[in-house]
């Protein structure tokens, strides 16, 4: 995530009150890690770090080497569980099963049913998923649904490992793909990975704390 925007703090500018502010505290967050490097793509622990944070630089640093910033292919470790629904096509009667309460797709009805649990199917994969993770967000608090071009993403509203048991199912796996039979990715620590191989090397990770 990026740093807070200052380009509305001047004169006549509106964003003083709340910017300066924001921006204060991000620097009083500023933060140096020294960690252990891993193979790619491997996560690193750093228990505090968590997706909305900055990264500034993460200097790898081997023997007999000048320090490599790897920050461009660092990427934070997101805490809460999470699966997909890919639709394609949903006919009526289709259902998906999130975290046990069963989702069925009608075509009967302009708008969902909340209290049956059915989703309006209008015909293309992208209205389908928006009524669709609608009915979610309105129905179950314990997860986060949102919607890319028919590509459903649901999230476990909190972070740890609870979330990795969340079910979720599909009564088509052509119509309706999921990612898996439960949510994944879960975690009670956070922590970092970096695409390219700084194994056994030191890695100074340079971030804002937001919080």
């Amino acid at each position: 995530m990026s740093l807070e925007s200052l380009n509305q703090v001047g004169s006549g500018g509106t964003g003083i009150p709340t910017s300066i502010p924001k921006a204060i505290k991000e620097l009083q967050g500023l933060t140096f890690s020294t960690l252990t490097g891993a193979a790619s793509g491997t996560k690193i622990n750093l228990n505090a770090i968590r997706p909305e944070d900055t990264v500034l630089a993460a200097w790898e640093y081997a023997a007999g080497a000048n320090p490599v910033d790897r920050a461009g292919v660092l990427t934070i470790e997101d805490l809460k569980a999470s699966g997909t629904v890919t639709f394609a096509a949903a006919a009526a009667l289709d259902t998906i099963t999130v975290r046990g309460i069963v989702y069925t797709a009608t075509a009967a009805a302009a708008a969902n049913d909340i209290l049956n649990r059915f989703f309006s199917i209008a015909g293309t994969d992208t209205a389908d998923a928006v009524a669709f993770c609608a009915l979610v967000n309105q129905v179950d608090p314990a997860v986060v649904c949102t919607n890319i071009a028919g590509v459903v993403t649901i999230k476990a509203f909190v972070e740890g490992t609870a979330g990795n048991a969340y079910t979720l199912v599909s009564s088509n796996g052509t119509r309706l793909a999921v990612s898996g039979a439960t949510l994944a990715g879960g975690s009670a620590t956070g922590g970092i990975k970096i695409a390219d191989d700084t194994t056994g090397n030191q890695v100074i990770v340079a971030w804002f704390n937001k919080k």
